[in-house]
């Protein structure tokens, strides 16, 4: 029967990692062992060696910059992962582990960034403490391997929670498919049986994990601005402690490029994300390649315009009394091309009705209110005609659209809506100074 190994956080999936790592300057890594150090399944002092022993099968990652160091025995019985100590207890000194469980990592990070890749950050892993069950008949491979009488392989479990307290999750999770034998096989697999000791020697997907953590890495960054309006020309430079020696870059609009600082003009308006897969070259590990990508990292957008189909930019029902609601045609197909927006009502009937002095209290504080939704419900203050406008903005530029509205204060009629007379069409120039408030709050913003 197969029995869990269970982290303290939700694990990740094909080396993916569970969120926490060790910074650089954590290695090596001091760690202890609880005042129970040995486990009466075990010979005497088979314990540390046991231990020892899977800690030194990390080092099987020769392009993991990793290392530990054994500090000895403390006298504590209790488990305090809070402390930053980073300890191994034989015995479940709290009862906190479940039956059927072999061992539990207990991990503690602290919200600052030491990696980050395109999928996920990592923060800095501050304490990780290991917790056996000792209530399982553990043995070793050696037993094991001559005559196994239903022990499970303590080795091929304190190796699989050394990685978990290096940041790894699972290679699988119970539950998937989990076809490839590599991953089956692998010391971070989910799960390991009695007599089973493949465990105790990582395998290549479990070498892939750690080196992916710790290893030679490489990232990019835009030097240039990477949001603002089509055509707009990005420029980018790659980041990496090994040296560098080329990137091949996928841009995200269909065109490629090499070199480590290219500079790609992006023509048409999108979220686009960019990848580089950098040669790296390592005085240890010799020549590797790293993929880096960075979902949605350019944003390249047109001036705000009319959803495809639509008449103008707005346009508005009647809703109660007074109240308008607004129906906003704006065209939002690229996430991100549109930021900003405000609304103004004004006294009037056409485009030259909108100067300050017929601007409208729309709350009754205080005189030119604005607002900010994207479509607002607007009650007039009296019968009669007014202009409605909508600012709107984002990277790409500034708009702003008006419609003339006869205000009638009459009761809703049921469900249906009736459009207001008039069409919303683009104003030229800026309304009433709005729009120039808006360019510089953008300006500030950036």
């Amino acid at each position: 029967m197969l029995t869990l190994l269970v982290l303290a956080f939700p694990a990740a999936h094909a080396w993916e990692h569970t969120g926490g790592a060790w910074a650089e300057d954590d290695f090596a890594l001091e760690w202890y062992t609880a005042l129970e150090y040995e486990e009466d399944s075990l010979a005497e002092g088979y314990g540390r060696t046991v231990l020892q022993d899977s800690w030194d099968n990390w080092y099987d990652a020769e392009c993991a910059a990793i290392g530990h160091e054994y500090k000895g025995d403390r006298n504590q019985a209790e488990r305090t992962t809070s402390d930053g100590l980073t300890t191994i207890h034989w015995e479940d000194p709290g009862d906190e582990i479940e039956p059927g469980v072999l061992g539990v990592t207990y991990s503690i990070t602290e919200n600052v960034i030491v990696k980050e890749t395109s999928t996920r950050i990592y923060r800095h892993l501050t304490d990780a403490d290991i917790v056996f069950n000792d209530n399982v008949d553990f043995g070793s491979v050696e037993d094991i391997e001559a005559d196994c009488a239903g022990q499970t392989s303590i080795e091929s479990v304190a190796t699989h929670e050394i990685g978990h307290l290096h940041g790894l999750g699972h290679s699988c999770e119970d539950g998937d498919p989990c076809e490839e034998d590599d991953l089956v096989q692998a010391t971070m697999f989910w799960s390991v049986g009695a007599c089973d000791t493949q465990g105790a020697v990582i395998n290549e997907d479990d070498i892939q994990s750690i080196t992916s953590l710790y290893g030679s890495s490489a990232t990019f960054e835009a030097v240039s601005a990477r949001i603002g309006a089509n055509p707009l020309a990005v420029e980018f430079q790659i980041l990496s402690d090994s040296e560098v020696i080329d990137a091949t870059w996928k841009f995200g609009d269909g065109e490629t490029g090499t070199g480590l600082n290219p500079t790609h003009e992006y023509l048409v308006p999108g979220q686009f994300t960019v990848e580089a897969e950098v040669e790296l070259e390592d005085p240890v590990c010799g020549t590797s390649t790293y993929t880096y990508d960075q979902l949605g990292y350019v944003l390249a957008c047109e001036a705000p315009r009319p959803a495809e189909g639509a008449a103008g930019y707005f346009t508005v029902a009647h809703s109660d009394g007074l109240t308008y609601t607004t129906i906003n045609h704006t065209d939002v197909s690229v996430y991100g091309c549109v930021d900003t927006i405000a609304w103004e009502v004004y006294k009037g009937t056409s485009e030259a009705d909108i100067t300050p002095e017929n601007l409208v209290d729309l709350d009754g504080d205080s005189v030119g209110d604005s607002l900010g939704a994207w479509a607002p419900k607007i009650t007039f203050p009296a019968e009669g005609n007014y202009v409605m406008v909508m600012n709107i903005g984002g990277p790409g530029g500034l708009r702003a659209s008006f419609l003339p509205v006869v205000a009638e204060d009459r009761a809703a009629e049921g469900s249906s809506s009736c459009s207001s007379s008039g069409s919303s069409s683009a104003a030229i120039g800026l309304v009433s100074g709005l729009l120039a408030a808006l360019a510089g709050l953008r300006r500030r913003r950036s």
